[in-house]
C-alpha cells in the first residue's frame, strides 16, 4: 500500500503551471517536524506535487508558512544526468490537502470555488 499522510508547514509558495494538455500542476515543499526530544532539530523537507483542482486550490489558498495536512502517495521520477549517471527523485503526490490554520494576518482568503472551510478532496490522483 502506497499511502502518505503528513502534517507540516509550507516551506515555499506553491508554483502553479499547466501541462501542454491543460492539466494544472503545482509544486511546493512541506517542512515536517521530526519525532525527537530535541526541540531545535531541523525539520525534514519533502517535495510535493498536486494536480488539477488540488493544484489550483493550493495555488489560490496556500502560502509559505501555512500549516496543512496532506493525504497522498509517493511517486518517483528517474532520469540520467549530464554524466550519464542514473538519478531518482522521490516526492509526495498530494491527492487531498486541508489547511489546519487561518491565512496569515493581512492575507485575505480569495473568493472562489473553495469557500467550504478550506478543504479540497481532489478525488484522487489525476496526473498525466
Amino acid at each position: 500500500m502506497n499511502d502518505v499522510k503528513e502534517i507540516g508547514r509550507l516551506a515555499n509558495d506553491p508554483e502553479l503551471s499547466y501541462t501542454p494538455g491543460g492539466a494544472a500542476v503545482a509544486h511546493f515543499d512541506i517542512a515536517v517536524s521530526k519525532k525527537t526530544s530535541d526541540r531545535n532539530a531541523p525539520p525534514n523537507y519533502f517535495p510535493v506535487t498536486c494536480w488539477n483542482h488540488t493544484a489550483e486550490f493550493a495555488s489560490k489558498h496556500l502560502h509559505k508558512g501555512r500549516l496543512i495536512a496532506i493525504d497522498g502517495h509517493l511517486d518517483t521520477n528517474r532520469w540520467k544526468d549530464k554524466h550519464d549517471q542514473n538519478r531518482k527523485d522521490v516526492y509526495i503526490v498530494a491527492d487531498n490537502i486541508e489547511p489546519l490554520d487561518s491565512p496569515r494576518a493581512g492575507a485575505a482568503e480569495p473568493a472562489g470555488d473553495y469557500g467550504d472551510g478550506g478543504y479540497y478532496d481532489g478525488g484522487g490522483y489525476e496526473g498525466p
